[in-house]
């Protein structure tokens, strides 16, 4: 807690991100939240009330996000102490795409630029919802936003014990959320050990044992029936003889049994 008094910059540049992350008009997430939200409405009112309450989640974790490290007291005084501003080569990035953040949604707004009908050649119209009913949803966000921010104020920045005294109800489930549902054990022992079981026998039996068996018998048996036939390759007469006396008995046995 505590680091916008170290890190102005940082704090500053998170603080407009999350502020564009909960939809706080003008900045440029408001304008891309707002246009699903009122295609939502004007489709599928179940589907924008998933989205609204998204929206709400979604701005009370960003401020939560800002408020934790950048505002109230320091947890840790010896942390607290090191710490410092990122050099300029990282807040120069970090406050262009804050000035991005803040104006680039006004490009969309009517008499200004109008993007959305300069890329109309590209895009292809679309139907435009109903005026009142826009003007209602883009009310409704705006007040989902704003609650999001004060609900974040409430909990960790006022009265900083609320989070803890909240969560004492729910104990039993500490472990289980510590554990993000225990998602990571499962698909460690579901899925990544039996694969890597899996990949490790492969290696092992099928590579070394079966292909690689496979390649080197046939060398083996090939270097053998070499070895064999060089023999007969000598340059003595008499193996020469006994081939020729070999092969003729061979013809002479195949003539007489296959009459």
């Amino acid at each position: 807690g505590g680091l916008r008094h170290k890190m102005p910059s940082t704090a500053f540049t998170f603080l407009i991100g999350a502020a564009a992350l909960a939809g706080i008009l003008p900045l440029a997430g408001f304008f891309s939240k707002d246009a699903i939200l009122v295609g939502a409405l004007a489709e599928q009112p179940l589907i924008y009330a998933v989205g609204i309450t998204a929206a709400l989640l979604t701005a009370f974790y960003s401020f939560r996000a800002a408020f934790v490290p950048f505002f109230g007291k320091p947890r840790d005084k010896a942390l607290y102490d090191q710490a410092h501003e990122s050099p300029r080569m990282i807040t120069i990035p970090l406050w262009i795409l804050a000035f991005l953040t803040a104006f680039a949604g006004l490009v969309n707004l009517p008499f200004v630029l109008s993007l959305e009908h300069w890329l109309e050649p590209a895009l292809g119209l679309h139907e435009e919802p109903d005026l009142i009913l826009e003007l209602a949803a883009i009310l409704i966000s705006a007040i989902v936003a704003i609650f999001g921010l004060i609900m974040a104020i409430a909990l960790y920045i006022r009265k900083e014990t609320w989070p803890r005294t909240l969560a004492k109800p729910f104990l039993g489930l500490q472990p289980a959320l510590d554990h993000k549902w225990y998602v990571d054990e499962f698909y460690m022992k579901f899925i990544v050990t039996p694969l890597r079981s899996l990949a490790n026998w492969s290696a092992t039996t099928v590579d070394q044992t079966v292909i690689d068996g496979t390649v080197n018998g046939i060398g083996k048996v090939s270097i053998q029936v070499g070895n064999w036939t060089r023999r007969l390759e000598n340059g003595s007469i008499p193996t020469y003889a006994l081939s020729i006396l070999v092969g003729v008995v061979a013809l002479i046995a195949y003539f007489v049994f296959a009459i």
